[in-house]
């Protein structure tokens, strides 16, 4: 009896469902109830109200939707065509329905998805639509020709724009990058501002296929979205001068449009490895000044003098930086800061008279730790142009920890020992980089041996030395070694003097000096490192029987030194070079 009486109640609910309840009306509580009851996973619940719109309104998209929901979620997807087909016939002019007959069609083969997409085609013979979805289908079951094909006669039907992109992504998908390129020119002549999407995409190309993608898109006289498309790409992959060139030839008329891609190559610019990223990235940002005025072309001119110093071209920094030194009156941090290194850059480039100039120039805008750190920069430039009075001058009575080391090391290039002592220690192992720390370190361990507090010949030594001329270095270290007495630091420069031969190949000279070192003091805290340096060049000049010899004379009579390990690893090496007997 209950089974009879379901039934029956069933057959009455799809009667009211059909025709026979055509003569009421949606109650508009109905879609908010449907809403609520699936929002709180009654689902059963939600499908009878949404059954009861379309039952009397079969095309009502929002009612639609909800029974897709409902029955996916009951697993009942294969329900949803009756209603699909239902809304179509009753609202043929909507593509809501035709999607969801074609996400039903879907799961039941590839027969019904074609039936559902030649129907829609049919009544949307202008719509992209369903050759996206039936192409994204066919891909996705294994028919990539099919997929493709789909593709390739909606553009008939259609036209190439509409379905380009999809076209391109999914030659991107099978490898075929110079296609998709083809099709991206398409989208980018059409729309310039999908260029960022098409070189996110494009720019995922193997190396081996840039080049074709940049001849295709620049054959044949393209148009200026695509000339910007082919810039990015380039940028992308680190050719900054061609992206450059390419840009810049396709720069528009319309300022603003302009101001941005300008504005996104500059800052691809920065991405960019090397001075050739940094050259393009002053260009753009030459070109953007002269596009801005006020404050925003201050600001672009201070870049592009920045990037162009970091490229280490200077006549094109100085050129932003003569332009803006006539607008800049007042005080301006930026501008300070780009003209801090323009004058570091010209100092390095041994252009120190340009530079001091310039400094001089600037110094009234200059904050106080950059006119501190340029007058060091600066000193230390003379210093490597043998200038040491001008060094001197340019310190003036600065008491900054570097001013400190590089007053230390202008007195020792003097000669004046004491000094530089002084200097040296004031300066602390703090200032600088560990690198030139260090340096200061070991050259305060050489002064402290040297009594003497004048030696002219070893500042002179030490200054040709620093400069490059080992040969005059040389001859002044030898003289200032004669010049000391054999516990008193002679050994220690002989050593030093070694160190220059032995970098000049000259490994004659270098066993000289080392074994006057060692006579010198043979059993002071310099022999162990002397005679680990004079078996270093005997192992180079191939006499590596007296390397061991000299190796194991170390070890065995200087077993607390720090160089026994170096000792003992190179004693090791030379050992393993000479046959066994």
């Amino acid at each position: 009896m209950y089974v009879a009486r379901s039934a029956f109640a069933l057959v009455a609910v799809l009667v009211l469902a059909t025709g026979g309840a055509r003569a009421q009306e949606v109650d508009p509580q109905w879609i908010g109830l449907a809403l609520r009851a699936e929002r709180q996973g009654q689902l059963p619940l939600a499908l009878d109200y949404y059954r009861r719109i379309l039952s009397l309104e079969p095309g009502d998209a929002t009612a639609l939707q909800g029974v897709e929901r409902a029955f996916v979620r009951l697993g009942m997807r294969d329900s949803v065509a009756l209603y699909a087909a239902r809304a179509i016939e009753a609202a043929p002019r909507n593509p809501i329905p035709r999607e969801i007959a074609f996400r039903s069609a879907a799961s039941q083969g590839r027969d019904s998805v074609e039936v559902v997409v030649r129907g829609w085609t049919a009544a949307f013979p202008g719509s992209a639509r369903p050759y996206q979805l039936w192409s994204f289908w066919l891909a996705q079951h294994g028919f990539t020709n099919d997929a493709r094909q789909v593709l390739i006669e909606g553009q008939s039907w259609v036209g190439e724009v509409a379905l380009a992109p999809d076209l391109a992504r999914f030659l991107m998908g099978t490898g075929e990058w110079v296609e998709a390129a083809v099709q991206w020119r398409i989208v980018v002549e059409d729309n310039g501002g999908l260029v960022a999407t098409g070189a996110t995409g494009l720019g995922q190309a193997p190396v081996s296929a840039h080049d074709q993608i940049v001849e295709r898109l620049l054959e044949g006289g393209p148009s200026q979205p695509t000339q910007w498309l082919a810039a990015d790409l380039l940028a992308r992959w680190g050719r900054p001068a061609e992206a450059w060139a390419v840009l810049d030839a396709a720069l528009p008329d319309d300022r603003a449009v302009a101001v941005a891609l300008l504005l996104r190559f500059a800052d691809q610019a920065t991405r960019m490895v090397g001075p050739g990223g940094w050259r393009a990235r002053g260009y753009a940002l030459e070109r953007l000044a002269g596009l801005s005025s006020g404050d925003a072309a201050e600001q672009a001119r201070l870049g592009a003098a920045r990037a162009f110093t970091e490229a280490g071209d200077l006549a094109a920094a100085r050129r932003q930086l003569d332009h803006l030194a006539g607008t800049l009156q007042s005080p301006n941090e930026d501008a300070a800061a780009a003209m801090a290194g323009f004058i570091r850059l010209l100092s390095d480039a041994g252009r120190v008279d340009e530079a001091e100039e310039r400094f001089d120039e600037w110094l009234p805008r200059l904050g106080p730790g950059d006119a501190a750190d340029l007058r060091e920069h600066l000193a230390w430039a003379r210093v490597m142009q043998g200038e040491l009075d001008r060094a001197e001058a340019l310190l003036g009575d600065a008491s900054s920890v570097r001013a400190d080391a590089v007053a230390g090391w202008v007195a020792l290039y003097r000669g004046e020992l004491g000094q530089a002592r002084q200097r040296l220690r004031a300066a602390g192992p703090y200032a600088d980089s560990r690198q030139e720390a260090t340096e200061r370190a070991a050259m305060l361990v050489l002064l402290e041996r040297i009594e003497a507090e004048r030696l002219p010949e070893l500042g002179r030594g030490l200054l040709e030395a620093l400069r490059g001329d080992t040969a005059k270095a040389l001859l002044e270290l030898e003289r200032a070694a004669a010049r000391l007495p054999p516990e008193g630091g002679r050994s220690e420069v002989l050593m030093l003097a070694s160190d220059l031969a032995a970098g000049i190949a000259d490994h004659q000279r270098a066993e000289a000096l080392l074994l006057g070192a060692l006579a010198a003091d043979s059993s002071g805290p310099a022999a162990p490192a002397a005679e680990l340096r004079l078996a270093r060049v005997y192992a180079v000049t191939g006499r590596r029987t007296d390397a061991a010899q000299r190796l194991e004379r170390l070890i065995l009579a200087h077993p607390e030194s720090a160089v026994v390990p170096q000792a003992r690893r190179l004693l090791d090496q030379v050992r393993g070079a000479i046959p066994q007997s």
